[in-house]
């Protein structure tokens, strides 16, 4: 195991211990704590843990051949599969013809190629379906019971092993045209009455939802409720969803209408009860895992009242639900988030979401946010999109703050057993969100972003990132801040502390702004920081002037930014050294651009290899000389003492003073005035008598 070091490791390390893949990219990406790529228990109930993702899908293909399942249609026939749903082998039980129509009025067994006998029996309108395995005695393992019905009555299963269900048994259509609400409720409801259990198929195809919700509406008097309620499992464990080339298309050709106010005559805040239905939503469940589908709000299609606020329109929610894995999806026009992970607040304490994992999941146009962390431990995110919040939303036009990642818990500890907590981001990207890209506030503690793209230079939002948090580390990213700022430190920098640290930065701003001392420090180092300014820059580029530790950087300032402020502030900070600072500024008529070090500690191996267009000041005990000297030799000939010297980049150097030490003091012996040549290399020379010995 190879770790990844950083300067809070002593605090991740308690509970993350990251692979050699956050380095390498290979098929090992996860880590060896609490993460699980195979977020769902074997036939056994038994919690499985995997190395490679390989690994995980010849398990859950070993799965997929264990189950068997049976159903009885309406024409009161039995059928069972045998090997998985993959292999679409249905057959009807019971004869050499495999053609046998049972009578549901009389008890029916059947002996099962699984070694599991099915009894079935009618009585008082209600199928018993009776699961044993054929080794037991006459005591039932299983009993599940349904009501009839003219279409799929039931699916049963030996206790405790996973069944297959395929969503158009429950009579959906992926038609993009058949309203899909009843057929995918009974499904849940099926789901959320079995305990889990499950592997859910939606083959390919458009299952629309042709409704929405309102819910109760006070303002207008009395309960206006339509009985239409989000796609919700509830207290399952051990289901697995899989649904590539499937999406669920949401209705969103309504309004969000103004239904209640709250408020004051000065402050007031306009509720709306008219919502989609939520087509994937989970409270309280274990070991799910969610592959391949696609899911869309239709936001797009959507209008509301002037000033209406947010409601409960996301795509997928989970609340208070451990050992996640979800792969492969697109989440995309919801009119709040693409995603929430959060608490439920129905336990004393609240319960958060723990053990999350998702891969290659891409969230775009959504109204307020492409994802929210609200309460959650334990969250890797590798190879995920999180962008384009605010876009293409019609005549909706989403809701404040259009973030990227908002990270915000929504009450903190005890009243929630977990914070924001332990999450990891790599390698994913954030792209042309209208408010940012991440704003992660106190609550929120150690979150880790390897890699990966931040791109803030379409809409130039000025909070692109704030890390106001204990713990928030960057490093190996590639940032574009447009004209907006990363803020390493938010508001008083309290409980806070940050890593900024060999990421490659371009800015037309002042990049990154820390201006109020960090609790516990921020640390700036090994960074490429490159002006891509077009226009004088009114402020300053880079604007550090608390207690940062700003170390081994390279600072390019381009010579459109000269004209306004000309200066940058690496002010009252807790060390700074070996940093370069480059320009290409034409330094005709003595422009120059200054970086100020005033009241900073620890300044030393400063670097300016164009000293005459940018130069230090204020920088304490290093002494930075406007010029660099190439070369020095003095040797006595016969009499005399000869001096030779030369130099290159000259800025500003009027002369050169030549001094003797006399009983211990220096004394002036001659000048030579200087060239103060910057583009070439000047050779000087001076000669002296020979003191007497």
């Amino acid at each position: 195991m190879k770790s990844i070091v950083f300067v809070f490791l002593f605090l991740f390390s308690a509970t993350l211990s990251y692979s050699k893949a956050f380095v390498n990219d290979d098929d090992s990406l996860r880590p060896s704590g609490p993460f699980q790529l195979a977020s769902f228990l074997d036939i056994k109930g038994v919690p499985q843990t995997v190395s490679t993702l390989a690994e995980r899908d010849s398990i859950a293909t070993n799965f997929r051949t264990a189950g068997m399942l049976c159903y009885v249609t309406s024409n009161q026939t039995l059928y069972y599969l045998n090997g998985g749903i993959e292999n679409d082998n249905w057959k009807i039980s019971g004869s050499s013809t495999d053609t046998v129509f049972y009578s549901i009025a009389a008890a029916v067994t059947a002996d099962l190629e699984t070694g599991t006998r099915v009894t079935v029996v009618e009585k008082n309108n209600i199928r018993n379906f009776v699961v044993k395995n054929r080794s037991d005695d006459d005591t039932p393992d299983l009993v599940t019971v349904f009501a009839k019905s003219d279409s799929i009555t039931a699916l049963v299963m030996e206790t405790n092993k996973v069944i297959n269900l395929n969503v158009e048994w429950f009579g959906a259509v992926g038609d993009g045209k058949t309203n899909n609400y009843t057929a995918l409720q009974k499904l849940v409801k099926y789901v959320n009455a079995r305990g889990g259990y499950v592997r859910i198929y939606f083959p390919a195809g458009d299952y629309f939802i042709d409704t929405f919700k309102i819910q109760v509406n006070a303002i207008k008097g009395g309960d206006k409720k339509n009985n239409i309620s989000d796609l919700l499992f509830s207290k399952v464990k051990n289901v697995q969803i899989i649904g590539y080339g499937a999406k669920i298309n949401c209705r969103g050709n309504f309004k969000r209408s103004i239904d209640k106010v709250t408020g004051t005559d000065t402050s007031k805040t306009y509720l709306s009860y008219h919502d989609i239905v939520q087509p994937l939503a989970f409270q309280l469940c274990d070991y799910l895992s969610i592959e391949g589908l696609e899911l869309d709000g239709n936001v797009d299609q959507m209008s509301k009242d002037p000033n209406v606020v947010e409601g409960a329109d996301y795509g997928l929610s989970m609340y208070g639900c451990t050992n996640v894995y979800i792969k492969d999806m697109y989440i995309h026009h919801f009119p709040t988030d693409g995603i929430i992970l959060s608490r439920y607040a129905g336990t004393t304490p609240q319960t958060g979401c723990r053990n999350l994992v998702m891969e290659n999941v891409k969230s775009y146009y959504n109204g307020r946010q492409s994802m929210t962390l609200g309460n959650i431990k334990h969250g890797l995110f590798i190879n995920c999109e999180f962008s384009h919040t605010g876009e293409d939303l019609g005549a909706y036009g989403g809701h404040a703050p259009r973030l990227g990642i908002d990270c915000e818990p929504s009450a903190g500890k005890p009243v929630v057993d977990v914070n924001a907590e332990e999450i990891l981001f790599y390698d994913c990207k954030w792209v042309a969100n209208m408010g940012g890209c991440i704003s992660a506030v106190i609550g929120t503690e150690n979150l880790y972003v390897h890699g990966g793209l931040f791109d803030n230079s379409l809409y130039n939002s000025k909070f692109m990132l704030r890390m106001g948090i204990m713990n928030f580390v960057i490093e190996g990213a590639t940032i574009y801040t447009g004209t907006g700022l990363i803020y390493p430190v938010w508001g008083n920098g309290k409980a806070q502390r940050s890593l900024i640290r060999n990421n490659t930065i371009y800015t037309k701003s002042s990049g990154i702004l820390v201006a109020n001392n960090s609790e516990f420090g921020c640390t700036i180092e090994g960074n490429n920081i490159i002006g891509q300014h077009d226009s004088p820059l009114r402020t300053y580029f880079p604007y550090v002037n608390a207690n940062v530790a700003f170390k081994n950087n390279v600072v390019f300032v381009p010579k459109a930014a000269y004209g306004g402020n000309n200066r940058g502030l690496v002010q009252s900070c807790s060390s700074v050294e070996n940093n370069t600072w480059i320009t290409d500024l034409d330094t005709t008529g003595g422009k120059s651009y200054t970086i100020s070090y005033s009241g900073s500690k620890g300044v030393q191996n400063e670097s300016f290899p164009v000293s005459r267009a940018i130069k230090g000041f204020g920088l304490g005990n290093q002494v930075v000389l406007p010029v660099e000297l190439l070369h020095f030799n003095g040797y006595v000939d016969g009499k005399m003492i000869r001096l030779n010297w030369q130099t290159s980049n000259e800025v500003n150097t009027s002369k050169y003073i030549i001094e003797r030490k006399v009983n211990n003091s220096f004394m002036a012996i001659g000048t030579i005035s200087a060239t103060s040549n910057f583009s070439s290399v000047n050779n000087y020379q001076f000669t002296c008598f020979a003191p007497a010995i």
